[in-house]
């Protein structure tokens, strides 16, 4: 009996530390579920306000191309036009000549001197 005395309060202690170390395993894996529960609601969260960025998006842009025409639309329409164009196009008075026109043309030209753009710039 003193064999088992002398070995029981070693055993106590390896099994206290072994319980121990379960026990502290037990807890950083609650941590660790606990964490990956928020990153989990966190990623459904970015997930659904995508999802409806989506949706919001898909819905403006039918509201867009529903607003759009085509370009066979325009085409059809520049044409429509064109034909609803018919007969003759009034005319218009001819357009009266000036004296000073004349006169200017056989004038001497006068260089007229461009003001400078950056006047603090030298010409090259």
């Amino acid at each position: 009996m003193s064999d088992f005395s002398e070995r029981e309060p070693g055993i106590i202690k390896e099994f206290r530390s072994l319980y121990d170390y379960v026990r502290l395993m037990g807890e950083h894996i609650n941590q660790i579920h606990s964490r990956l529960e928020r990153i989990e609601r966190s990623i459904a969260e970015m997930s659904t306000k995508h999802d409806a960025s989506i949706r919001a998006n898909r819905r403006e842009l039918g509201e867009v191309k529903d607003l759009i025409a085509t370009k066979q639309e325009v085409y059809d329409l520049l044409h429509e036009l064109n034909n609803s164009i018919t007969g003759m196009l009034p005319v218009l008075p001819p357009r009266p000549r000036v004296a000073t026109v004349e006169a200017e043309a056989d004038a001497k030209p006068v260089r007229v001197e461009k003001k400078r753009r950056f006047p603090f710039l030298p010409r090259f």
